[in-house]
């Protein structure tokens, strides 16, 4: 009779977490398996899960002798993972992220002192990696290696090693399947030492070992910018904007040229503030009267939105503009 019992459990379980959203993170984005890990999957029986908070890699329990035999004679086992967005805007709106679409961060578990797949609680710039599109950007005579220093005749996506005359560079092979916006990508190697420990731990009978690990990427910090347009009689000269926090206040009224010649005024935050999906921040704009208290035009100043990152060319420095209609 043919048994249908399985015990699956996690073999692997990477949690992800965004200091901007207040919801689920991996709501908003992909997480897909390269095609050397697909071929690992098949051959160990493991299934691929994304939750709320995770992405996990589940192996029965019920068949442990069977994938120690599978895995008792590597000398090494590496597992990468494509992280994307759903839309462009990943990096308007995460600290520490490349503006160049080339770049991207390459989240490894090479910390042993740490269950986090980058060197500081955030994932920063020491992650980032250049990405490749195809042969064509490389030299016709550059030898390239995969992650485990074999020669590659032709390139495979993921994580590669390019030999130039200072050595060995790490690259990263794009996949030259659908994944949009990928941001960055997830790589596991487990050495011949971890290996052994998988087949330690089943026979002292506490079955596969799991690994947990944790990926943090933290909201960027702009200076935030009001552009106020009235089309009615409000005198923008008069108005101004106040914060329920007094660390929070903002220069202007300032007079600003704009192409449609209606008048334009605007107001930046004097320090830069964090974006999220719901932010803690409430700004009023008011107009100063003669009378004892001024008048409130607009009860709720809205926040940047994800798109609304710009580069300031006086300052070269990123701005979360928010154009207002009174």
């Amino acid at each position: 009779m043919i048994s249908f019992q399985f015990q699956y459990r996690p073999f692997i379980d990477v949690s992800i977490g965004h200091e901007f959203f207040d919801s689920s993170v991996l709501s908003q984005m992909n997480v897909v398996p390269d095609a050397r890990t697909e071929y690992w999957l098949r051959k160990l029986n493991m299934v691929f899960k994304c939750d709320a908070h995770s992405f996990k890699l589940l192996v029965d329990h019920t068949a442990q002798d069977a994938f120690w035999m599978k895995v008792k004679h590597l000398s090494e086992l590496n597992l990468g993972f494509w992280i994307s967005y759903k839309t462009p805007y990943f990096r308007n709106v995460t600290a520490n992220t490349s503006l160049e679409l080339n770049q991207f961060f390459l989240l490894d578990n090479s910390n042993t002192k740490s269950n986090k797949l980058h060197a500081s609680d955030f994932a920063s710039e020491s992650e980032w990696i250049d990405g490749m599109d195809s042969a064509d950007e490389l030299g016709i005579d550059a030898e390239v290696q995969d992650a485990s220093g074999h020669s590659l005749d032709t390139l495979t996506e993921g994580l590669v090693y390019v030999k130039t005359e200072s050595g060995l560079e790490k690259k990263l092979q794009l996949p030259d399947r659908g994944v949009r916006y990928p941001i960055g990508y997830v790589f596991l190697r487990f050495d011949k030492d971890q290996i052994e420990s998988i087949g330690t731990s089943i026979r002292r009978g506490e079955g596969i070992p799991g690994y947990d690990y944790e990926v943090a990427f933290q909201a960027r910090e702009v200076t935030w910018k009001y552009i106020l347009q009235s089309k009615y009689s409000i005198d923008l000269k008069k108005t101004h904007i106040k914060s329920e926090s007094h660390k929070v206040t903002f220069s202007g009224p300032d007079a600003e040229p704009h192409r449609s010649g209606m008048e334009t005024f605007s107001f930046q935050s004097k320090v830069p503030l964090k974006l999220s999906e719901f932010s803690e921040f409430h700004f009023q704009l008011t107009e100063k009267s003669g009378k004892s208290a001024d008048k409130i035009l607009i009860k709720r100043l809205p926040v940047p939105r994800v798109d609304s990152l710009i580069m300031d060319n006086t300052s070269n420095k990123l701005l979360a503009q928010i154009n207002v209609n009174l």
